[in-house]
């Protein structure tokens, strides 16, 4: 990529990538877990060694999978359970994946406890805040609140997969914070891709937003308090071959992981 910065550090960290994760397999096979190619493109091509985690496991497990990786990455996926935040699923929501939140709300907490840096996509992202403690829209489309554009669909946040590498809509990244200083030059003319209908609804305490679409959906979160720990709810392992800025993403994510 012309003017990628590849100058990986002397010490390649290795970066645990929680699984996506397929519930309905057969009872004979179990659940499927897996990750995508794209996201370990990225981490490499930053200077990571990105690694898949296994799925859920016990505390000691947990505790020990925190200590050894140098970094952590959520990434997207299926929807997150409605009762995670007291909710009942409304019926436009999306299939969920309980093994995958039981893993990730037992994960993200230690991660941070341990200072250790976590980025968080999309799914990912909306874990984090669920996780911490937050809510979510479970519908953009069918629930118009989410927005504040009385116009329905008047920003697509569900690009089809065959345009996942293809920037959808506008994102405002907030001045000074941590996503401000990892994007680097003109943050503000940004244009992500958009693959997602749930969205964070009540911010988690001790997080903040970052990043925001022209309809008030958020688009990203951070926690100041700690280290790094970035959300984002676009897909930059779908852009990072066209967008230096969404390469600095998994940069400063392996630059904070042999600090």
């Amino acid at each position: 990529m012309e003017g990628s910065l590849c100058n990986w550090p002397a010490r390649r960290p290795l970066i645990g990538v929680a699984p996506r994760t397929e519930d309905r397999a057969t009872k004979r096979d179990g659940a499927t877990i897996y990750a995508q190619q794209p996201m370990f493109d990225a981490i490499e091509q930053a200077g990571g060694i990105p690694v898949m985690l296994p799925g859920p496991c016990g505390p000691g497990s947990l505790a020990r999978m925190v200590e050894t990786f140098d970094a952590f990455v959520i990434p997207g996926g299926y929807d997150c359970n409605p009762e995670l935040y007291g909710e009942h699923a409304l019926p436009t929501c999306g299939p969920i994946s309980p093994m995958r939140d039981r893993f990730e709300c037992a994960l993200i907490p230690r991660i941070i406890e341990a200072e250790k840096p976590l980025l968080t996509i999309c799914r990912g992202t909306q874990m984090l805040n669920v996780a911490l403690g937050g809510s979510l829209w479970q519908d953009i489309p069918t629930q118009p609140e989410a927005t504040l554009n009385p116009v329905p669909h008047a920003i697509r946040h569900s690009q089809s997969p065959d345009t996942q590498g293809v920037e959808g809509h506008e994102v405002s990244v907030y001045p000074c914070s941590l996503l401000d200083q990892v994007m680097g030059s003109a943050p503000q003319d940004l244009h992500v891709n958009s693959l997602h209908h749930q969205s964070i609804h009540s911010v988690a305490r001790g997080l903040v937003v970052n990043a925001m679409a022209p309809d008030g959906v958020i688009e990203g979160v951070e926690i100041p308090e700690c280290p790094f720990v970035l959300g984002v709810q676009w897909h930059p392992e779908y852009l990072w071959d066209k967008d230096i800025r969404q390469m600095r993403i998994f940069e400063a994510l392996v630059a904070a992981a042999v600090k």
